[in-house]
């Protein structure tokens, strides 16, 4: 059973389930609560963060009826660097084996590694052997190696925190990961997989992911500061209602076209103003309405600008998370990126009882990537199809690692 949980900055979710090497998820247990303690992919303060934390394992252990020794986490609003990195090596055997693969994804994080560096994420893409691309490198013959390689960072004091803090949980945190990553693994489907580019873009509370995948592998991800909270903070200023309420309202309309139901658009809202008791009904569904479609539109076009210029033009986007589920959010992000939408749910995913009504995807995406990486030391993950073409070898590579590098 693995435990994945998403530290998001409007609430924290936590899902038990197993997975299998086809992707496909059997929920047994979700527990979420309010989030306290985080803010922006940092711990804001340790007690809350602790306290947080611990009510979601403790809520899950009482649902699955299992106790929680290692957990798998994403947080939102990580802030990740992804860089490439290429290094190449001499074959100074017969034959390409397992270390000499080891060492050289070794040495691509060589090359990127300060006393603040604090890796999430390696990636091997392209194997080459006297410069031909490869797509397995063992037992091959030749003269040189090298490998392009995606690794994605975040300051070490960012994962080292709250490592700290699931420690004083009674866990182990087993991996921190990005929540663009996550996502994407979550909700991209078979199909999606083969195409040569696609966009996810999960819209949190305080953030927007945005990820970009090549035939289902990670090239890009980027965390923006602008999320759903900015839309309440735009009806709050444009109405002069309590933020409270201007979350609500703007939540309960998400919550209507998430179940395809329509709201009166001529209803009258009750909403009070900051600092006041009077009740004011000046203001319509079709108000707020207008006002979360403009601060979508705004958030499409942050996105639209933060793609790198090699990456315009792509034509599949998948949108995803909590502020996805807005009113004619599909069309407004079509009229923005000028691509093909999808609004992205996980998929291959079943539940050992009651199916809640939103499951994070970065949680379920956290489920996934655990059967589809291995470790390659105490805190460092890889994909296994990196590291095991001949069938389990992590105690080897493990063990050689320790002793040569």
């Amino acid at each position: 059973m693995i435990t994945a949980i998403d530290s998001g900055a409007y609430q924290v979710s936590g899902v038990m389930a197993t997975s299998d090497d086809t992707g496909k998820v059997v929920v047994n247990a979700v527990f979420q609560v309010q989030s306290n303690g985080f803010n922006s992919g940092r711990i804001s303060n340790m007690d809350d963060a602790t306290h947080t934390l611990a009510q979601v394992i403790d809520g899950l252990e009482r649902k699955s009826g299992e106790t929680i020794k290692r957990v798998w986490c994403s947080v939102s609003g990580l802030e990740p660097q992804t860089k490439w990195v290429k290094n190449v090596a001499p074959i100074d055997k017969k034959y390409i084996l397992q270390p000499d693969v080891s060492r050289l994804i070794y040495g691509c994080m060589e090359k990127l590694r300060t006393p603040d560096t604090g890796f999430l994420h390696i990636l091997p893409h392209t194997y080459k052997v006297d410069g031909v691309t490869v797509n397995s490198p063992l037992k091959m013959q030749g003269r040189s190696l090298s490998v392009d390689t995606l690794i994605c960072t975040a300051h070490r004091s960012i994962r080292d925190n709250i490592r700290s803090v699931f420690e004083d949980c009674g866990v182990v945190l087993e991996h921190l990961a990005v929540d663009a990553y996550m996502s994407a693994l979550a909700v991209i489907t078979e199909q999606e997989y083969d195409l040569s580019y696609v966009m996810v873009i999960d819209i949190g509370h305080n953030t927007t992911s945005v990820s970009i995948l090549f035939q289902g592998a990670l090239i890009w991800c980027k965390t923006l500061s602008i999320g759903a909270k900015d839309i309440a903070d735009d009806i709050m200023n444009a109405t002069s209602m309590q933020l409270n309420m201007a979350q609500e309202y703007k939540h309960k309309l998400s919550v209507l076209a998430s179940q395809n139901d329509v709201a009166d658009n001529n209803r009258a809202l009750s909403y009070t103003r900051a600092g006041e008791d009077v009740i004011y009904n000046d203001v319509t569904v079709q108000d707020i309405s207008k006002i979360m479609e403009d601060g979508y539109t705004r958030i499409f076009a942050t996105v639209q600008d933060n793609i790198p210029p090699e990456f315009s033009g792509i034509n599949r986007v998948v949108l995803t998370g909590g502020g996805a589920r807005a009113n004619n959010v599909d069309i407004l992000a079509h009229q923005v990126l000028d691509a093909n939408i999808r609004i992205g749910d996980p998929i291959q995913v079943t539940w050992n009882g009651h199916k809640p009504l939103m499951t994070s995807p970065v949680a379920i995406g956290l489920i996934k990537y655990s059967n589809q990486h291995t470790a390659i030391d105490d805190q460092y993950y890889i994909r296994k199809e990196d590291f095991e073409y001949n069938g389990p070898v992590f105690h080897r590579i493990w063990q050689w690692l320790r002793n040569n590098v």
